[in-house]
């Protein structure tokens, strides 16, 4: 066992370092006392797991989650699906081509633009928008027939896209499923620097579609206040607790007041 293993433990353990070990507490102990505590939490960790997708399924949910592009959205989207794969991922139509290996029906319905205008000519979507010069939007029949077989559903839209949803919710029944469920999640990165610099690091973008994706951000951040809950993703990490938590307390039932 390395000394920095050790003091790993120590300060696992809370152990003041001012106050000598007892002399039959050796490095060995210790090593067997982190081990321990390590597969506890860990268990810990799996069961509370376990509890959460449990609650998720007790009430389900149409979760529309919004962000500028850069903001981390379909990254914390990604986490969420893996951790409760009975959440449903609504898969949008777009006129936009594909990138990189994005494959039709998994990342995005690829349509024409003749095919889109006439899914909206018939009625077929719960919203859809122009977004970045291409058209986006949601079958209404999908998000439907998931929550009908009782599962929630995840929806990553643009900020037009979640206001058409959010004032179809009000014309609903209140007992409706859509709208008892309905959660709506507003993204943002730490400042518009961090956007830019997210967008450029990704490297998908020519630099007039990054400073034109940025523009569209700040209108898309002046309307964070129509929603509910607002989450700023400076680490990734602690903004995946926060989005897991607002979830989870829709779920449950349990949402703070104040966060409306």
């Amino acid at each position: 066992m390395t000394l920095n293993m050790v003091e790993k433990a120590l300060s696992f353990f809370n152990v003041n370092r001012n106050r000598p070990l007892p002399p039959t507490c050796g490095r060995d102990s210790i090593l067997i006392m982190f081990s321990c505590k390590w597969r506890n939490e860990r268990e810990f960790n799996r069961i509370e797991t376990m509890e959460a997708q449990a609650e998720t399924q007790h009430r389900p949910l149409l979760v529309v989650v919004t962000a500028p592009s850069g903001a981390g959205k379909s990254t914390l989207c990604r986490m969420l699906l893996n951790e409760f794969p009975d959440f449903a991922y609504s898969v949008s139509c777009t006129t936009r081509a594909p990138r990189g290996d994005e494959v039709d029906g998994a990342a995005y319905h690829f349509l024409s633009s003749s095919e889109f205008e006439e899914r909206i000519r018939r009625g077929e979507f719960l919203e859809h928008a122009l977004v970045h010069g291409h058209r986006y939007g949601t079958l209404r029949k999908t998000v439907q027939d998931a929550m009908a077989a009782g599962r929630s559903v995840l929806m990553d839209i643009d900020v037009c896209g979640a206001a058409q949803v959010r004032n179809l919710m009000t014309a609903l029944p209140p007992d409706d499923p859509m709208r008892a469920g309905f959660v709506d999640i507003f993204i943002n990165a730490p400042s518009v620097d961090v956007l830019r610099a997210r967008l450029v690091r990704r490297g998908e973008d020519a630099p007039e579609t990054i400073e034109r994706r940025l523009a569209n951000a700040l209108g898309e951040i002046a309307r964070a206040g129509d929603f509910r809950h607002r989450l700023i993703n400076d680490d990734l990490q602690n903004a995946y607790r926060e989005f897991r938590r607002v979830i989870l307390d829709a779920a449950r039932g349990t949402e703070d007041p104040s966060q409306a």
